[in-house]
């Protein structure tokens, strides 16, 4: 079995508490256990966050900030 820390952020997601809770009953199955959860709501934040969690936990989940635009997950990341 895998022991694994792992973090979440949520990043302009709706519905966390569901969401939580349903990444940690799968992943709980398998071992690995959350350490932190947090919500950013800005750009830079997110960027903060990420950069703290990645040197506290194993692996981070980011949840949301999927719709393309300027301030979209994968363009705060690809500027990070």
């Amino acid at each position: 079995m895998i022991f694994l820390d792992y973090e979440i952020i949520f990043y302009h997601s709706g519905k966390t508490a569901e969401i939580e809770k349903a990444i940690n009953q799968r992943l709980g199955n398998t071992g690995m256990n959350m350490s932190h959860s947090a919500a950013a709501v800005s750009p830079t934040e997110l960027a903060d966050m990420l950069s703290e969690s990645l040197e506290r936990s194993e692996a981070v989940i980011i949840v949301g900030g999927l719709d393309g635009g300027r301030q979209s997950t994968e363009n705060v990341l690809s500027a990070v």
